[in-house]
């Protein structure tokens, strides 16, 4: 059974909702043409902030994403320049823009609905809740230290890598150690896209250099649980999760991180 509430939470689409309503705004004051140009606009940005998000994590998602984002733009670019749709229907260049916007929009439709381009942190806190029984007195807020285990610098780098790249959590790496966020969906483009987030105000399980593990679970996904855990046990359970991620990827055992994470069936959106 879900320990988390139903995730109500729109923000994670906002940026398409605002992006809809602007485009008919244009249309019905300026016409198609203006439309597509802010379009193109939008789409060009965005292909840039995916190459951003795509450089911090190196989630091969996150091109396919920027690269659809590219040609779809090109594709309105030039519907917009020529005044009208008419044009992009008829010309070589637009048309091959179009055909290969068509592609990577299908692949990237799949990525998302087989979870591959998932952020993972709603699945995250849910393996982190299940171990936990208790009811709590509360949130408190303070981090938590959850152990030590023996890793080397190359081992660590390596699994900041893993979790990264499997949008499992974001790595904020720092000199003395490397911090490990679990990202929701409708938290996503704030840590894909702003590589200045601050991130103490979230989530999140700590190795330093020493092989100490500290955990710090924020007041909004601790109130995002439908009972009030207790909170130590909560803690203690998130930096073990981790610790057992490390352990597997130590042993090759990447399938089985993924399994987990899979098997709560968790909404590809959500």
């Amino acid at each position: 059974m879900e320990k988390l509430k139903p995730d109500k939470s729109i923000s994670g689409h906002l940026p398409a909702i605002l992006t809809t309503a602007i485009f008919f705004i244009l249309v019905f004051l300026w016409g198609l043409s203006a439309a597509y140009g802010f379009m193109a606009f939008v789409f060009l940005v965005f292909s840039i902030l995916s190459i951003l998000a795509y450089g911090r994590t190196k989630s091969y998602c996150y091109l396919v994403a920027a690269l659809f984002q590219l040609f779809y733009g090109l594709w309105l670019a030039s519907a917009s320049y020529a005044g009208g749709i008419e044009y992009a229907k008829r010309g070589k260049l637009p048309l091959f823009f179009f055909w290969i916007g068509v592609f990577l929009m299908l692949w990237l439709f799949f990525l998302l609905l087989t979870r591959r381009f998932k952020w993972r942190g709603r699945e995250i806190m849910e393996l982190a809740a299940l171990p936990v029984e208790e009811l709590g007195d509360g949130f408190t807020e303070r981090p938590r230290p959850a152990g030590k285990i023996e890793y080397s610098p190359r081992e660590l780098l390596e699994f900041s890598e893993f979790l990264g790249r499997k949008l499992i959590a974001m790595p904020y790496r720092e000199s003395d150690k490397i911090v490990f966020v679990p990202v929701t969906m409708a938290r996503s483009m704030i840590h894909a896209y702003n590589p200045f987030h601050d991130y103490t105000r979230d989530s999140w399980v700590s190795f330093d250099n020493r092989g100490n593990v500290s955990v710090n679970i924020a007041r909004r996904d601790y109130y995002s649980y439908q009972d009030e855990l207790s909170f130590d046990q909560l803690c203690e359970s998130l930096g073990n999760l981790f610790v057992d991620f490390l352990r597997m990827h130590r042993r090759g055992e990447e399938v089985r991180i993924m399994d987990r994470l899979d098997a709560l069936r968790i909404g590809p959106f959500d």
